[in-house]
């Protein structure tokens, strides 16, 4: 008689395997979500600018006779400036 000290195979076995595949998925899941949600919620204010935005933006500038800068390098109260006017013709 032969007598091997591997550990059975047995539905106990399988399901200890399922359960630890399926915390490990959880724990994998947690730190992905925490890290793409900490990309998205960095303390400030939302950025909501989009490539379709450019235009109008630079609309903006021609009407209010300013030279073409970056958005985001404008000055607050510009950029505040910019969106009442944004909401009040778009």
């Amino acid at each position: 008689m032969v007598i091997c000290n591997a550990m059975p195979h047995n539905e106990e076995t399988d399901m200890r395997h399922r359960i630890r595949a399926v915390h490990m998925l959880l724990v994998v899941g947690a730190f992905v979500s925490s890290t793409a949600l900490a990309g998205c919620f960095h303390g400030g204010p939302p950025n909501p600018w989009i490539h379709v935005e450019e235009p109008r933006y630079e609309k903006w500038e021609r009407a209010t006779h300013r030279s073409h800068v970056q958005f985001q390098a404008r000055g607050e109260d510009e950029q505040k400036e910019y969106w009442q006017w944004r909401t009040t013709n778009y």
